[in-house]
């Protein structure tokens, strides 16, 4: 299988990385790593091709891509770029033994067996059950939703469009939210709201809920001035984003039930640090009714390792050797 190509393909940029195996410590060293734009190339094959150029010591006939988008069968169209391939059709265009092509979230579901101490944040306390499923969470450009079941010794990711489950409104002022966003779409789910364009969009329709002029306009803009402590505003909606995040959480760890924990990943959460850990998200996913009991001793944790995906492409490939 080595040396293994993976790759990390969203709507952007094309994340690669080269594997040779396990290292001394016996974790995966991800070398030789360049990153793509997307817009730069007109077809997957193209960019992988340029990539695997790239390598001066190694001719890899195996890859892994985790993309952004549904898996369905040998032909993929990725939902937020143009490029659409047959994946047998590249196989034998780039000479490859074996391609491979999963969800990034599959990918990242895959990672956390391969995850240390140090990748981890604890933003819940709970206990961990050995050998029970674990899922995973997180806001980007969309919202990622997995899971992961052990079958004897091998874990395998349960793959999904998780995210655009419809959100549920916990509370008036959320309810007004999701009222006024059903003028305009009509369908409003989780990824409505739980991305980064959708951190926007929340602050916007927050602020005309409220009857209040809107105080930023980008994401980063929001995130910084609620970190600063001087934008009402702002902070309410990172707390309001948190909370329903911690909802949604709790839905998909009741859903897998997932007593081997909940992982948090993304690129946005990062970016929040101590406001997430002071938001309402725990109390959020602790609030389950009858069932609070169950959630509150599943333990939850924000991934901080870099590349989540292209560790769990590595995942996923000896999972299916």
């Amino acid at each position: 299988m080595y040396p293994l190509v993976v790759a990390d393909i969203g709507g952007t940029n094309a994340r690669f990385a080269l594997v040779r195996g396990l290292n001394a410590k016996g974790s995966f060293d991800l070398e030789q790593q360049l990153t793509f734009a997307t817009a730069e190339y007109p077809t997957m094959q193209s960019c992988l091709a340029a990539y695997i150029d790239q390598l001066q010591d190694a001719e890899p006939k195996h890859v892994c891509l985790a993309i952004a988008g549904p898996v369905m069968g040998d032909n993929i169209a990725m939902t937020n770029l143009s490029w659409a391939w047959s994946t047998s059709a590249v196989k034998s265009e780039l000479g490859l033994t074996r391609l491979a092509v999963i969800n990034d979230f599959t990918a990242q579901a895959c990672s956390l067996p391969l995850l240390g101490r140090e990748d981890l944040v604890e933003v819940k306390a709970g206990v961990e059950v050995a050998g029970a499923t674990k899922a995973v969470l997180g806001p980007g450009t969309g919202l990622g939703a997995a899971g992961l079941l052990p079958v004897g010794d091998k874990w395998y990711p349960i793959s999904g469009e998780g995210g655009h489950r419809n959100l549920a409104a916990d509370n008036d002022e959320e309810y007004a939210i999701v009222k006024h966003l059903n003028a305009e779409w009509s369908h409003v789910s989780l990824e409505t709201l739980l991305c980064g364009s959708g951190l926007l969009r929340l602050h916007k329709t927050l602020a005309h809920v409220r009857g209040v002029a809107q105080s930023c306009e980008s994401p980063s803009d929001i995130t910084h001035a609620a970190a600063a402590g001087n934008d009402a505003l702002a902070l309410d909606t990172v707390n309001m984003f948190c909370g329903m995040l911690g909802s949604a959480s709790a839905d998909l760890a009741l859903t897998m039930g997932a007593r081997g924990g909940l992982y948090l990943g993304g690129g946005i959460l990062p970016r929040f640090g101590q406001i997430l850990h002071d938001s309402p998200f725990v109390a959020r996913f602790k609030a389950k009714g009858i069932m609070s009991h169950f959630v509150s001793e599943i333990p939850v944790n924000l991934i901080v390792h870099p590349h989540p995906a292209l560790l769990g492409a590595v995942g996923w490939m000896l999972s299916n050797a």
